[in-house]
């Protein structure tokens, strides 16, 4: 899988699993209840992976201490990934990196994006290959609200433009 944040393919810091002596670690949601029901330190960074569905909810006080959550998108029509990272933007009010793992496509970057996720672990090798070409998200104008601020176009108010300079770009 590639690693794709900020336009660009950069070197990912997290490992996954609590071997070795990473510096980020990226937690299970198993290993990370049984850590912290034990009472055991948790790493710092720590990275959260979640598989779709999961109740984010459940995370409410302790999101301020997750600097990474990966949500899974087992397959491209699974789209539960959507609403969890909704869910922690909006009304949780997580501030760390949110990236989308599994069977990521380019049709739904952009889609994504617009729901909270600023990072991307990508397989599929048409998506690379567009995304090393520069190919960017096509839409600018939006039926349903995003996370950052817009604009109603025109007389259409259900119609809407991203109002800050990331209009039509992925994270």
């Amino acid at each position: 899988m590639a690693y794709f944040k900020n336009g660009t393919f950069p070197t990912d810091p997290w490992d996954q699993g609590l071997e070795g002596d990473a510096r980020h670690c990226l937690l299970t949601l198993a290993e990370w209840l049984e850590r912290r029901d034990a009472g055991q330190s948790l790493p710092s960074p720590l990275g959260l992976a979640l598989e779709p569905g999961f109740a984010v909810e459940g995370l409410h006080e302790h999101v301020q201490h997750i600097d990474l959550i990966t949500i899974a998108f087992p397959k491209f029509t699974d789209g539960r990934g959507y609403s969890m990272a909704w869910l922690l933007r909006s009304r949780l009010g997580y501030k760390g990196e949110l990236r989308a793992v599994g069977d990521v496509l380019f049709d739904e970057m952009q889609f994504m994006v617009r729901c909270g996720f600023d990072a991307f672990d990508i397989a599929d090798p048409d998506t690379l290959r567009l995304l090393k070409e520069g190919r960017r998200g096509a839409f600018d104008r939006f039926y349903q609200p995003g996370l950052e601020p817009e604009i109603p176009e025109g007389t259409r108010p259900w119609a809407r433009r991203p109002a800050g300079p990331r209009a039509g770009n992925l994270a």
